[in-house]
This record gives structure tokens, sequence and C-alpha cells, in this order.
């Protein structure tokens, strides 16, 4: 009786222990209990549900992936045109407090984008302009979207002051486009009369950018119309030799500064020499 009663003892602690056992085995294999999983992208997309976004948005911790993934279904958000959720979602997230400060810059940077692309374009530039603070990817990007929306909205004189006050950060890329504004207000200058400005803001295009084609064309078409036709020639001519395309459009001005100059002959030898030039470097 005595070791039927052990042997019933000790099943049981058995059976107890393996039942503890592989309790604590299931719920370790769990690293991620339901509230903290999260799905790829697509699997948000295809449940497209403001309850499953809610769900994966009030996790207690978010780790690198997470972040990535949540940048990543924001911008396909923004890029299917469902800005609002976009915004929903990079306003709750930098709302968070257990996030690194380059997270949260990134995520200012995206809702930044966010509220141009809604047409709040006010609440963007005042996000951008916060950004050019930053170092970094982050301040370039930020440099270069307030830049395309100051030139939406034909803000000229804004970029020349962001350019005067080196607050963007430059790039190739955005020099040309600074210099693109310059001569803008340069443009705005010719017809205004005040020539002696136009001639300041065409020196400063070349000077942030050596190969705009363009500030020579503004100085061509400012000596044109003051029938300076030798030195329209000259910055027509310059224009031509930075960007051949530029060529199309100066065409007239430049056959007719040459006939006012008295060498109808002239433009056709500059042709012929330009043609011969372009197909010996082939």
């Amino acid at each position: 009786m005595m070791d039927s009663a052990l042997i019933y003892v000790l099943l049981l602690l058995g059976i107890a222990i393996g039942w503890t056992l592989g309790y604590r085995f299931a719920r370790q294999g769990k690293k991620k209990t339901p509230d903290d999983w999260i799905p790829s992208v697509e699997v948000l997309l295809a449940q497209a549900g403001d309850v499953s976004l809610e769900r994966m948005l009030n996790v207690s911790t978010l780790d690198d992936d997470s972040i990535d993934l949540f940048l990543k279904l924001g911008r396909t958000l923004r890029e299917k045109g469902e800005v609002d959720r976009a915004i929903h979602l990079h306003q709750s997230l930098f709302a968070r407090t257990d996030l690194s400060k380059f997270t949260l810059q990134t995520l200012e940077l995206e809702l930044a984008i966010d509220f141009s692309h809604a047409g709040l374009l006010d609440r963007a530039e005042r996000l951008f302009t916060e950004l050019l603070d930053t170092k970094g990817r982050t301040r370039e990007r930020a440099s270069t979207h307030l830049v395309e929306l100051y030139e939406e909205e034909g803000e000229w004189q804004e970029i020349l002051q962001l350019y005067q006050q080196k607050k963007i950060q430059m790039t190739p890329q955005l020099s040309r486009r600074v210099s693109h504004a310059v001569c803008e207000l340069a443009v705005a200058s010719v017809e205004g009369g005040n020539y002696l400005e136009t001639q300041k803001l065409a020196r400063l295009a070349l000077k942030i950018d050596n190969a705009c084609a363009r500030s020579f064309v503004v100085l061509g078409d400012m000596a044109f119309g003051q029938k300076e036709y030798r030195e329209a020639i000259r910055c027509y001519l310059r224009a031509v030799e930075i960007d051949s395309q530029a060529l199309i459009s100066l065409l007239d001005n430049l056959v007719e500064a040459f006939k006012q100059v008295g060498d109808a002959n002239g433009f056709p030898i500059f042709f012929l020499s330009k043609s011969h030039i372009t197909q010996h470097h082939k």
C-alpha cells in the first residue's frame, strides 16, 4: 500500500511539473503578445482598418524595425492619397515620449510633407523651418522641401533670404534651384527697369551655380531690350556655351542681334563652329 501511495504521489508531481514547464515554454515562445504584434505594411494595407491601425499605434514599446514599418506605412498612405490617415499616424507617433530625438525629427519631417500634400502650407512651412536647425540628412531634406514649397508659391525672395542667411543646406541640386529663384528676381528687376539690380542678381545666380545659363540669358535679354546688341550677343553665346539647349529659345534674338551689328554671317559661322565642336567631342 505504501509503495502504491508513493507512486501515486510521484505521478501527480510529475504531471504538475510537466504542466508548469509546458506553460512556461509556451509563454516564452510567444515573444510578442497580441498587443505587441507588428505586421508588415502589406498586411496593414490589406486590412486597411482604422481599428487595426490604432491597435498598432498603442503598443507599449517600439523598436527600430517597428518605427521603420510605420514610416513606410505613412509614406504609402500619403502616396495613395490617404493624407489624413498619414497625418494621424505621424501625429500619434510624434506625441509619444519613448522615441529618440532623431526619430522624432524624422516624424516631424514626414508630418511636414503630409501637410504640404494636404495643402496646409503654413503648417508645412513652420515645420520645415524648424527642421533647418537639425543636422545631416534631415536638414538636407527639409531644405529641399522648403525651397520646393516656396517655388510652388512663387516666393522667390524667401528662397534668396534662406540662402543669404545660410539657413539651408546647399547641395548641387539645391544650388540650381536657388540660382533659378534668383534669376526670377532678376527678370522682375528687368521688367521694373532696375538694371543695376538685375546685373547684381545675375552675378549672384552665377556665384551660386556657375553653370547657370539662365543668368546670361537674363543679361542678354536686358541688353537686347536696350539695343546693346554686341553685349546681348556676348551674353547669349555664353549661355549657349553652358547649355546648348538654350540656343532654341535664343535663336530669333541672336539672328536679329547679329543683323543689327552688321554681321549677318556672324551667327551662321558661330552655329557651324558650334556644330563642328559638338560633333568632334562625340
